[in-house]
């Protein structure tokens, strides 16, 4: 994984990277112009598999689809565009929360394929959604902790400047995973 690679050090390692033969993911926070340009370079270039945004601007993640093929994959991130993103033609979906409750996900995702009725799904995946709210502390510490009380890993720490849980969190948290029926 290559961050920051839409340009200067990051673009440049990226891009030698996939000459070399490694399998490359890259990503990209701010320049979209410039994140576009290295899709498009990576699109045509058979060391790159693909392209994960979560970027949560579904209009960027359209312009992606543009540099879709056979051999080059987009794949979504953000779980508020999943379902519209396979509607497009997304090639796949790779949410973090997925690794909290990935049948949900699945389901999801073959439900979406086959044009089914995805509200269900949906409802659940947004009742443990809730674990993710902001007042608990950043997302990825929130997951983690998810992770933690599942007994999938042992500690919950993130590093900085990823916000730790608030004070009560982690109890609130496990309230919502035994509601939903995945504790």
């Amino acid at each position: 994984l290559v961050t920051g690679a839409s340009r200067g050090i990051g673009r440049a390692i990226a891009i030698e990277l996939a000459r070399n033969g490694s399998d490359v993911a890259v990503n990209y926070n701010r320049n979209e112009k410039e994140a576009l340009e290295v899709v498009e370079e990576m699109s045509t270039n058979s060391s790159y598999k693909g392209f994960k945004d979560s970027s949560r601007d579904f209009t960027y993640f359209r312009s992606l689809l543009n540099y879709q093929n056979d051999e080059f994959s987009v794949l979504q991130g953000a779980t508020d565009y999943i379902v519209d993103s396979l509607k497009l033609g997304a090639h796949g979906i790779i949410p973090g929360l997925a690794n909290v409750i990935p049948g949900a996900f699945v389901r999801l995702y073959r439900l979406a394929q086959l044009g089914g009725d995805t509200t269900q799904t949906l409802s659940t995946i947004e009742e443990v959604r809730r674990i993710t709210d902001s007042h608990y502390g950043s997302y990825q510490v929130c997951v983690k902790t998810a992770l933690k009380l599942m007994g999938i890993i042992s500690e919950n720490h993130v590093t900085l400047p990823h916000m730790l849980l608030a004070h009560g969190a982690e109890k609130s948290i496990e309230k919502i995973l035994s509601t939903t029926g995945v504790l």
